[in-house]
């Protein structure tokens, strides 16, 4: 649970900190908004529902969903194949 909960903060802060991106923040504001956005989703009262239900499919896939939007987002904006390759064989690994 706590390596769940850990990667699950760590992949949606550099998500949110991606897809905010260079707005009206400054570098402070950006940080403090990716780090609350990451917390918000590690401690988040579903995986700890699926926790107490005993879905151990959703505790282990939990975390990587926002690495799966992020890795999109990356392929959408530069065209570079690797992302691309990423992408397409992450969500094989989250189901």
């Amino acid at each position: 649970l706590l390596a769940t909960s850990t990667l699950a903060g760590v992949f949606s802060f550099y998500l949110i900190k991606n897809l905010i991106g260079d707005n009206s923040l400054d570098k402070k504001e950006k940080l403090f908004s990716s780090f609350l956005g990451g917390v918000f989703y590690a401690f988040s009262p579903f995986l700890f529902n699926d926790l107490i239900g005993g879905s151990i499919t959703h505790i282990i896939t939990y975390p990587f969903i926002p690495l799966v939007f992020l890795f999109f987002e990356k392929a959408i904006k530069s065209n570079r194949k690797n992302f691309f390759i990423i992408f397409v064989h992450l969500p094989k690994f989250v189901t």
